[in-house]
């Protein structure tokens, strides 16, 4: 079963080998389908036009396109330029993460590099616990802290957003990939 519910392989993945990850430095990904051939037609020589970005890019697909990006932060604008030219004629899927097929599943983790108003900072960490972050390293001396942390991106997504509505503007926040480490498959109590 693919991530996206459909049968086949899961997203990111070639079948068993055959096609290899291509862009790995790009974890989060959205598809860009469209019904008008002359619609696909114009994704597929946006994609060949746009050529290779620092931190997005556009790649043709069967129906359409994929936006790969580095962050999420990164492959919003990229979606929104193509929404706004193609409107109604373009499906865009939620954004996505895209793992790894090594010798096994492998997802991405993200460093996360904040800071913001001091008084929050517990509240951050107990969020940070929740989406299973691991705290690298903290300043907290009565100003800004500054926090860096790792998490597996599929938790992290929507986390600009929440971070910044918690702070009210007032934090900053970055995101780069260090990673992919392998999943961890439990099967659950059914397995046994």
């Amino acid at each position: 079963m693919r991530a996206d519910g459909r049968s086949g392989v899961v997203a990111g993945f070639g079948a068993l080998g055959a096609v290899p990850f291509a862009i790995p430095e790009c974890p989060i990904e959205q598809t860009i389908r469209a019904r008008d051939p002359q619609v696909r037609s114009a994704l597929h020589d946006e994609a060949k036009r746009r050529g290779q970005r620092a931190d997005a890019w556009l790649v043709a697909d069967t129906d359409g396109a994929r936006a790969l990006a580095k962050t999420e932060s990164a492959l919003r604008p990229l979606v929104a330029g193509i929404v706004e030219r193609h409107g109604d004629a373009v499906v865009v899927s939620a954004p996505r993460v895209r793992y790894v097929h090594r010798p096994q599943l492998a997802e991405p983790w993200m460093r996360i590099h904040a800071s913001g108003p001091s008084i929050l900072l517990p509240l951050i960490l107990r969020d940070l616990d929740r989406r299973k972050g691991r705290t690298v390293r903290i300043d907290d001396h009565g100003g800004p802290f500054q926090l860096e942390a790792e998490a597996p991106l599929a938790n992290l997504l929507g986390y600009a957003e929440w971070l910044d509505e918690l702070c009210e503007g007032r934090a900053e926040l970055s995101l780069r990939l260090v990673r992919y480490s392998a999943v961890d498959l439990d099967d659950g109590p059914e397995a046994a």
